[in-house]
């Protein structure tokens, strides 16, 4: 019996803090960024027309602090280091995960 009363309290304070406070809620649901952050990444990583960005996910992970996951066609020979020193430091993303595929190894795979 004590044991469910403190769960239920528990339950209780997690739904007034994710009521209370807009940040919180979306820091603890690793709320999507604003779209201006997911336009600002995107525009960063394409300065090659050639690239083709097939999977873009950006969330706010904290005040201010956004995590990214990128998934890029490319035709050229590129790491995802490269992709990763074109973020701008300002987009604050602190922690970002980059697949880098080159064109011709795609075209090779059966479906």
């Amino acid at each position: 019996q004590i044991l469910a009363n403190c769960a239920v309290k528990a339950a209780g304070n997690l739904v007034r803090l994710l009521h209370n406070s807009g940040i919180s809620s979306k820091v603890l649901l690793d709320w999507q960024a604003d779209d201006t952050v997911v336009y600002r990444l995107r525009g960063a990583l394409l300065v090659d027309g050639r690239d083709r960005i097939t999977d873009l996910h950006v969330w706010t992970i904290g005040q201010g602090q956004h995590a990214a996951e990128v998934s890029i066609v490319t035709d050229q020979a590129r790491s995802p280091t490269h992709y990763k020193t074109l973020i701008p430091d300002d987009l604050n993303i602190v922690h970002v995960t980059i697949e880098a595929h080159h064109r011709s190894t795609l075209e090779h795979r059966s479906i």
